[in-house]
């Protein structure tokens, strides 16, 4: 009964480790887009006066 008590609960940190990795994975890759997208505009806006 124990063993599969903590077996559970190990189940459950492995799990929450993994959910865990996953959310920080979305979050970095979004602040990465984020700042591709930001470049992209400086970019732009950095032509356009260049260009003007």
């Amino acid at each position: 009964h124990d063993f599969i008590k903590l077996k559970i609960i190990h189940d459950f940190i492995k799990l929450k480790i993994i959910y865990d990795f996953i959310k920080l994975k979305i979050i970095h890759d979004f602040i990465k887009l984020k700042k591709i997208h930001d470049f992209i505009k400086l970019k732009k806006i950095y032509d356009f006066t260049v260009l003007k």
